[in-house]
């Protein structure tokens, strides 16, 4: 009996999209970090993309679950067999505690917590409009966790318990040498970067990211740098994608731009880099930033979301007006007319993110968390 009362605590984690992001990357961080001789991890997922692969390689145990949108009308009548076969997986799998990786199937992991007395953490990774507090029962979670200070704020205003929000902003495992393992294929990709100087990015290919101001921005820089290369690593939603090729194409840039699709390794990516930019118009915090400062690149970043508590203006990089072509112009133009500010800016970047942004202290808050759930 007592052996069985230490035993790890089970965490069941709740994703809904199959493609590797900035959410879905901090995920496999968790997974791979996690202390197993405490917690060990099962995981809920759609059964395609290359989440299933990383899961695979991890050894995490996991079933596939479509999880419907709990906002649109059309999902409702799939909404009690999404919830049926979650609780039947936290029972089958005497599963402790249920973590939902984004707020987007909140709902979801609450009610099936609540049918099987299991607490529910709910992180949140975006900014978030007051309203979605109550929509998405963020207000019902035994532990809200916004991955940014100024997401918190926004929550507590919108009628959030301030006990049960716990702020625990992303962190990083350090790699020494992003470029060791490259395929034949990334090599292949990594030779069509020209320039210098070459600025680049990596995001889902979503509007909110604001990748339009930065192709603009690029052809306006032209003149100044007639070299100058913007490399865009990521997939995303088709459409937008079409919209941004069409824009590169109309702005004469199609030997400036390189689309490198989805990336296994984005580091090897944001290693040839001379800055990095994060043009968001939303933002929670930014994982790909403070990977970037890991690596030493200077930052041109949206003002917007947590990002200013990552980035500091004028050491770490330079923060800029979301949605504001000529500003982020600026910045750009600040950073790259000027190598040596640009060099220890990068610098101090590095040791930023090593200082307050560890892998080791996100684990250790999520630790505290899981330990005190449901206590």
């Amino acid at each position: 009996m007592a052996e069985l009362l230490k035993r790890e605590k089970r965490i069941l984690y709740i994703h809904g999209e199959a493609n590797i992001g900035g959410a879905e990357r901090e995920l496999l961080t968790w997974l791979k970090y996690l202390d197993r001789e405490r917690f060990l991890p099962f995981v809920v997922c759609p059964d395609q993309g290359p989440l299933v692969a990383e899961l695979d390689h991890l050894h995490v145990p996991h079933v596939f679950i479509s999880l419907p949108a709990w906002r649109k009308f059309f999902h409702i009548f799939w909404r009690p067999f999404a919830i049926v076969r979650l609780v039947r997986v936290i029972r089958q799998w005497h599963i402790d505690i249920v973590h939902v990786n984004d707020y987007w199937w909140a709902p979801l992991g609450i009610v099936s917590g609540w049918f099987t007395g299991r607490p529910c953490v709910v992180h949140v990774r975006q900014e978030i409009e007051p309203r979605k507090v109550s929509q998405y029962w963020l207000n019902k979670g035994n532990v809200i966790i916004p991955v940014s200070y100024s997401i918190g704020e926004v929550m507590r205003s919108a009628g959030a318990c301030s006990e049960n929000l716990q702020v625990v902003q992303s962190g990083i495992a350090f790699r020494k040498d992003p470029s060791s393992s490259s395929s034949h294929e990334t090599l292949s990709i990594l030779s069509e970067i020209k320039g210098p100087p070459v600025i680049g990015t990596v995001a889902n290919l979503f509007p909110r990211k604001g990748l339009q101001y930065l192709v603009e921005a690029v052809g306006q820089l032209r003149p100044s740098f007639p070299q100058i290369f913007l490399v865009i690593v990521g997939a995303g939603d088709d459409e937008y994608e079409g919209q941004l090729r069409t824009q590169v194409s109309h702005l004469e840039l199609t030997s400036h731009v390189l689309f490198t699709g989805y990336q296994e390794q984005p580091e090897i990516f944001l290693a040839q880099f001379d800055v990095f930019v994060l043009s968001s118009v939303v933002e929670g915090l930014g994982i790909v930033l403070l990977e970037a400062m890991a690596l030493g690149k200077p930052i041109v970043a949206s003002r917007v979301g947590g990002i200013p508590e990552v980035v500091e203006h004028g050491k770490t990089g330079l923060l800029v007006n979301p949605a504001d072509v000529g500003d982020l112009c600026r910045g750009l133009f600040t950073v790259l007319q000027d190598p040596e500010m640009g060099l220890q800016m990068g610098k101090n970047a590095k040791k930023r993110v090593a200082e307050y942004f560890s892998v080791e202290r996100m684990m250790e808050q999520l630790y505290e968390i899981y330990e005190g759930a449901g206590q």
